[in-house]
Protein backbone atom coordinates (compact mmCIF):
# COMPACT_ATOMS: atom_id res chain seq x y z
CA UNK A 1 0.00 0.00 0.00
CA UNK A 2 1.01 3.46 -0.84
CA UNK A 3 2.86 5.37 1.96
CA UNK A 4 1.03 8.85 0.93
CA UNK A 5 -2.53 7.04 1.48
CA UNK A 6 -1.26 5.38 5.08
CA UNK A 7 -0.37 9.03 6.15
CA UNK A 8 -3.03 10.92 5.12
CA UNK A 9 -5.23 7.94 6.52
CA UNK A 10 -3.46 8.79 9.79
CA UNK A 11 -3.78 12.57 9.64
CA UNK A 12 -7.51 12.04 9.11
CA UNK A 13 -7.69 10.09 12.37
CA UNK A 14 -5.65 11.98 14.36
CA UNK A 15 -7.38 15.26 13.17
CA UNK A 16 -10.77 13.91 14.08
CA UNK A 17 -9.89 12.49 17.46
CA UNK A 18 -8.08 16.13 18.42
CA UNK A 19 -11.82 17.90 17.14
CA UNK A 20 -13.98 15.51 19.03
CA UNK A 21 -11.82 15.55 22.27
CA UNK A 22 -11.46 19.45 22.04
CA UNK A 23 -14.86 20.03 21.35
CA UNK A 24 -16.10 18.21 24.89
CA UNK A 25 -13.29 19.92 26.41
CA UNK A 26 -14.57 24.11 24.97
CA UNK A 27 -17.88 23.10 25.80
CA UNK A 28 -17.39 22.57 29.03
CA UNK A 29 -16.01 26.18 30.01
CA UNK A 30 -14.00 26.66 32.99
CA UNK A 31 -15.26 30.06 34.81
CA UNK A 32 -12.75 30.04 37.19
CA UNK A 33 -12.99 33.81 38.07
CA UNK A 34 -14.55 34.58 41.61
CA UNK A 35 -14.13 37.84 41.76
CA UNK A 36 -15.68 38.60 38.70
CA UNK A 37 -19.45 36.49 39.63
CA UNK A 38 -21.83 36.94 36.84
CA UNK A 39 -25.63 34.99 36.75
CA UNK A 40 -24.77 33.84 33.12
CA UNK A 41 -21.42 32.74 31.70
CA UNK A 42 -20.49 33.48 28.00
CA UNK A 43 -21.13 30.68 25.45
CA UNK A 44 -18.91 30.02 22.54
CA UNK A 45 -21.17 30.69 19.19
CA UNK A 46 -18.61 29.65 16.75
CA UNK A 47 -16.55 26.57 18.30
CA UNK A 48 -16.68 24.40 15.43
CA UNK A 49 -15.28 26.44 13.03
CA UNK A 50 -12.55 27.70 15.07
CA UNK A 51 -12.24 23.83 16.19
CA UNK A 52 -11.71 23.33 12.08
CA UNK A 53 -9.23 26.18 11.81
CA UNK A 54 -6.80 24.85 14.60
CA UNK A 55 -6.72 21.46 13.42
CA UNK A 56 -3.73 19.51 15.55
CA UNK A 57 -0.45 21.53 14.54
CA UNK A 58 1.43 18.80 11.95
CA UNK A 59 4.39 19.07 13.65
CA UNK A 60 3.31 18.28 17.17
CA UNK A 61 1.08 15.13 15.48
CA UNK A 62 4.54 14.16 14.01
CA UNK A 63 6.28 14.45 17.32
CA UNK A 64 4.24 12.79 19.30
CA UNK A 65 2.97 16.42 21.54
CA UNK A 66 -0.13 16.04 23.66
CA UNK A 67 -1.69 18.36 26.23
CA UNK A 68 -3.48 21.10 27.06
CA UNK A 69 -3.56 24.75 26.45
CA UNK A 70 -5.25 27.06 28.78
CA UNK A 71 -6.28 30.20 28.11
CA UNK A 72 -7.92 32.90 30.03
CA UNK A 73 -10.35 35.46 28.32
CA UNK A 74 -12.28 38.50 28.61
CA UNK A 75 -15.64 38.31 26.88
CA UNK A 76 -16.77 42.02 26.89
CA UNK A 77 -20.22 42.86 27.08
CA UNK A 78 -21.04 42.10 22.94
CA UNK A 79 -19.38 38.93 23.22
CA UNK A 80 -16.18 39.80 21.84
CA UNK A 81 -13.00 38.31 23.03
CA UNK A 82 -11.24 41.92 24.48
CA UNK A 83 -7.89 39.99 25.55
CA UNK A 84 -6.46 36.70 26.40
CA UNK A 85 -3.84 34.84 27.93
CA UNK A 86 -1.85 31.74 27.66
CA UNK A 87 -1.70 30.16 30.88
CA UNK A 88 1.51 28.89 31.95
CA UNK A 89 1.88 25.10 31.69
CA UNK A 90 0.73 24.89 28.08
CA UNK A 91 3.15 23.25 25.47
CA UNK A 92 4.65 25.86 23.39
CA UNK A 93 3.99 24.03 20.02
CA UNK A 94 0.17 23.79 21.16
CA UNK A 95 0.11 27.05 22.67
CA UNK A 96 1.62 28.68 19.08
CA UNK A 97 -1.08 26.75 17.20
CA UNK A 98 -3.90 28.13 19.14
CA UNK A 99 -3.22 31.61 20.05
CA UNK A 100 -3.86 33.04 16.28
CA UNK A 101 -7.45 32.08 16.82
CA UNK A 102 -8.53 33.30 20.29
CA UNK A 103 -9.51 36.88 18.28
CA UNK A 104 -11.54 34.78 16.30
CA UNK A 105 -14.02 33.51 19.04
CA UNK A 106 -17.31 34.82 19.69
CA UNK A 107 -19.59 34.87 22.27
CA UNK A 108 -23.08 35.14 24.20
CA UNK A 109 -22.48 37.74 26.55
CA UNK A 110 -22.35 37.49 30.34
CA UNK A 111 -25.04 38.31 32.58
CA UNK A 112 -25.53 40.25 35.72
CA UNK A 113 -28.86 41.04 36.66
CA UNK A 114 -30.27 40.68 32.99
CA UNK A 115 -27.53 43.11 31.82
CA UNK A 116 -24.83 42.00 29.55
CA UNK A 117 -21.34 41.89 31.04
CA UNK A 118 -17.37 41.75 30.15
CA UNK A 119 -16.57 38.63 32.27
CA UNK A 120 -13.12 36.01 32.48
CA UNK A 121 -13.79 32.35 31.34
CA UNK A 122 -10.55 29.88 31.24
CA UNK A 123 -10.88 27.87 28.00
CA UNK A 124 -9.49 24.67 27.91
CA UNK A 125 -7.96 23.69 24.12
CA UNK A 126 -7.58 19.67 24.52
CA UNK A 127 -4.75 18.05 22.02
CA UNK A 128 -4.54 14.32 22.46
CA UNK A 129 -3.42 12.05 19.83
CA UNK A 130 -4.88 8.66 19.21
Amino acid sequence: MNHSIINSALLKHILLSFFILSLFSLTNLSAQDKNHKVDKYPKCTNLVEVHQAIGYPKEAAKAGIEGKVMVKVTVDKYGKVSSHEILPGSPKELAESVEPHIASLTFTPGEKDGKAVSTKITLPFLFKLK
